[in-house]
């Protein structure tokens, strides 16, 4: 209980009130986004799910074909026509909405869906302008609490383990940066495998792609229809900010090492410059004092010489 009473003593409060103040203006900027791409998309979406049925069912009256012929025939255009394969699937629905604006402020960027109309494409335009600076802001602040909490366990582990060579100030960030691979790669890509049915290679692949912004698209987790889809997608958004809070933590880590190597190497270079120079140095007086024997010798023999 003591552990718990000092940890939360330990919180910076002032720092907890403006990230929460963040989360929550970024909440409802990204509602606000979600609410007005749905406003703009949706009714061209509809119009297009419509005229793709009664194209559908136009086929059928003039071709005379059996239903089962007909399905077969359908099944294989969904898979040929993008249009027709989201056919079933509300990509601008508030859920979907959602999802795609955090990819627009975070920089990820599928490429799945995108704006189609004149509008929808103008509001993304500023809209990004103005979230992309919100949402870097944030996961600056995440990433400062992420940082905070691992000083924190790291310091009490070291007290708890003094002077050992394995686990220490220098090697702490290894370990922190390795656990959180394995927190924010490895165990979600077992997620992905499971629910997505990609192999575990694809779903590893997905979670780089996306935490590291490429955002290929070819990947793009929640695309069938369900119920639990817009949870699922809920659940996928929390783990991408997270996760983009956590690889901002790795960079500054690693940004930090080479800080600190540059800064080794920098100072050995300069260690053995002052070596040489106090070698260079310490040779002078002997050579002086060579020159003023050799000198002196000259001007002996020269005074015998007139003796």
């Amino acid at each position: 209980m003591s552990r718990l009473v000092d940890f939360v003593k330990g919180i910076n409060w002032t720092r907890g009130k403006q990230l929460a103040l963040l989360s929550f203006v970024l909440l409802c900027y990204l509602l606000i986004g979600a609410a007005v791409f749905e406003a703009l998309e949706k009714p061209n979406e509809v119009a297009q799910q419509e005229e793709y049925r009664q194209l559908v069912a136009q086929f059928i009256n003039q071709s005379g074909l059996s239903n089962e012929t007909v399905q077969n025939f359908t099944a294989a255009l969904q898979r040929l026509s993008s249009v027709a394969s989201q056919a079933d699937v509300e990509n601008w629905s508030f859920a979907p909405a959602f999802f795609f604006a955090l990819t627009v402020i975070t920089t990820i960027g599928y490429g799945q869906i995108s704006p189609v109309t004149a509008g929808g494409q103008a509001f993304c335009c500023v809209y990004a302008l103005l979230g992309i600076p919100i949402a870097g802001i944030l996961l600056v602040k995440i990433a400062a609490v992420l940082k905070g909490s691992f000083n924190r366990l790291r310091d009490g582990l070291l007290k708890r383990v003094p002077d050992n060579p394995v686990f220490s100030k220098r090697t702490a960030p290894l370990y922190m940066a390795s656990f959180g691979v394995i927190i924010f790669m490895f165990i979600p890509a077992v997620v992905f495998w499971a629910i997505e049915k990609w192999t575990y290679g694809q779903s590893l692949y997905y979670c780089f792609i996306t935490l590291s912004t490429i955002g290929f698209g070819d990947f793009v987790p929640g695309q069938e229809s369900g119920e639990s889809r817009s949870l699922y997608k809920i659940l996928t958004m929390v783990w991408i900010f997270v996760g983009l809070a956590f690889l901002t933590l790795l960079l500054e880590i690693i940004n930090d090492l080479l800080s600190k190597t540059a800064e080794a190497t920098s100072s050995a270079v300069d260690k053995l410059k002052s070596l040489k120079r106090d070698e260079s140095e310490s040779d002078m007086p002997c050579a002086v004092t060579r020159e003023e024997s050799s000198v002196e010798l000259t001007s002996q023999s020269r005074n015998e010489d007139r003796v």
